[in-house]
This record gives C-alpha cells, structure tokens and sequence, in this order.
C-alpha cells in the first residue's frame, strides 16, 4: 500500500529539462559542423592563394632557344624550329601533304621530368605574337610516329624525351613564335623565331 506521507523520489525528470536538453545538444552540434566546415574552406582557400599566387607573384619567364625553362615539373629545351611546306619522312605515319596557303611549323623539343613520380607533359601552346595581338595554335598536328607529335605517354622522374610537335600555321604570317609549355599553370614561354 502506497503511504502519501512518505517522501518519495521522481526518477523522471520534468517535460521542460527533456527539451532544454535537445535544444542544448541540437546547439552544439550545430557549432561544432558549423566549425569543421570553416576549417577545411579556410584550408582550401589557404592553399589555392599559395598556388595561384606562386604563378601571379610574379611576371612570365621568357627564355630563347637551347635554353631551360623550368615548368612544375618539366625542365623544358627546344632544340631547334623549322617551317615546312609539307613533311614526309618516308614513313605513312608521318606524312602531311602541302596545302596552299599553310604551312608546318616544327618544333624540335625535349622534356625532362624533374618530378619525382612519372608525369604527362601538358599539351603546350605556339602562339606568334603581331603587334598587339597574338594568334594562338593550341593542337598540334597529330603524328603517332616515335619522336614525332605530342608525348602521350608518362615520363618517368629523371627522364629525358625528344620530339618534334608540328602546327600548321597560315603561310606567310609573320612575328614572333613562342612555346608556351604549360598554359595551364602559367605564361612562361620560349621565344622561338622572329619571322
């Protein structure tokens, strides 16, 4: 029998402290993503500036031919440039047949991997600048020919590899050529002839 003048104990608490309680847990749960999300964008953010800005801070490096331009990961030498009428070095491979009012412009070219994991050169750019505007040749003929065309292969770390990539260009234009070998990154070029 249930004797009212005895004291008794609630093991329940009331309504209200369950609610305060979700509230308070529902609170703090909320800061603490709140918080992680600032972290990785301000992360984020922290390492885009030093990327970005280690290619804005400072102006575009300009070498000339038989000299190194270093890219990311590339150490980048043209050898030598040559403009064609047409190009057949006795393979079907690589036979690109005289189109009036075009010609080839050959890049003798190599890439050494400085990295130390084995990279893919970045498709690179000609551009022949004419006064104030500057005409840009970014696919280059397509050669499947060993030393020929665009590397599509990765270079091993340390590695050196030749090639000779080929734009056509209209005849008779005339400026200054450049090799830009990795656009994607920056404007650092190669001065390769002034026609």
């Amino acid at each position: 029998m249930h004797n009212s003048r005895m004291p008794h104990i609630e093991y329940d608490p009331s309504p209200r402290t369950h609610i305060i309680a979700k509230i308070a847990f529902v609170l703090i749960a909320l800061l603490i993503v709140g918080a992680i999300i600032v972290l990785i964008r301000g992360r984020d953010d922290d390492e885009k500036r030093h990327i970005t800005g280690l290619a804005k801070d400072r102006l575009p490096r300009e070498v000339s031919t038989d000299k190194v331009l270093r890219t990311r990961f590339f150490n980048v030498v043209v050898d030598t440039v040559e403009i064609f009428d047409s190009i057949d070095d006795g393979n079907d491979l690589v036979t690109l047949p005289y189109e009036a009012g075009n010609e080839y412009f050959v890049i003798n070219i190599s890439f050494k991997n400085t990295d130390n994991e084995s990279k893919m050169m970045p498709d690179g750019e000609l551009g022949i600048s004419r006064g104030n505007n500057e005409l840009k040749y970014d696919n280059p003929e397509i050669l499947t020919m060993r030393g020929w065309g665009v590397l599509m292969e990765n270079i091993e770390p340390g590695i050196t590899k030749k090639t000779r990539i080929v734009y056509k260009i209209p005849a008779g234009v005339s400026g200054k050529a450049y090799y830009y070998p990795d656009i994607s990154y920056n404007q650092d070029r190669i001065f390769l002839a002034d026609f």
